[in-house]
């Protein structure tokens, strides 16, 4: 699933569990993000710079993925790491600046 544009209405604890979250553009509502077993949040700044998709919020993994694609002069806030039960990854990688 990917959720686009500047600015989305959804609100709560995203939970993503068996599946992609893309994130393509712009910060979010989201008060919380979990990233369950066979779970993946995908925040590529690849295309285009969007900083602060996670809104800052606290990030739950357990046994997920967050995969993070930064471009030069780009950023991205979360608050508390909690890891959980299962094996998580983190994956970052930088891009030039477009």
């Amino acid at each position: 699933m990917t959720l686009a544009g500047t600015g989305s209405t959804a609100t709560g604890t995203l939970t993503v569990s068996g599946g992609t979250m893309q994130f393509a553009a712009g910060a979010n509502n989201f008060s919380s993000v979990v990233v369950n077993a066979g779970g993946a949040v995908n925040l590529d700044n690849s295309g285009a710079s969007a900083n602060n998709r996670l809104n800052g919020g606290p990030l739950t993994l357990s046994g997920g993925l967050l995969n993070y694609v930064g471009v030069t002069g780009g950023s991205e806030g979360v608050g508390a790491l909690t890891p959980g039960a299962g094996l998580s990854n983190i994956s970052s990688a930088a891009t030039a600046a477009r």
